[in-house]
């Protein structure tokens, strides 16, 4: 399994989620504070990067409040 990257979970997003093919995703965007993903959608792609890159939400959880896309990279494996 290849470590992800910011990029990689922007591609993610924009693959999981067509229509935020044309929006602004950078790095130190928060993916619910700028309304990019809805609490539902959120919950999705949590669950796709449990699956595929093993990342865990508890840990994650317990060090953060927000979700940015650098800030999910970094639990990713």
């Amino acid at each position: 399994m290849v470590k992800i990257n910011n990029n990689k979970i922007i591609s993610i997003i924009r693959k999981k989620f067509k229509y935020l093919k044309k929006t602004k995703i950078t790095k130190k965007s928060d993916l619910l504070a700028e309304n990019i993903l809805d609490s539902l959608e959120l919950m999705e792609l949590i669950s796709y990067l449990e699956k595929n890159n093993k990342f865990d939400i508890k840990k994650y959880s317990k060090k953060n409040n927000f979700f940015k896309v650098e800030t999910l990279e970094k639990y990713c494996k």
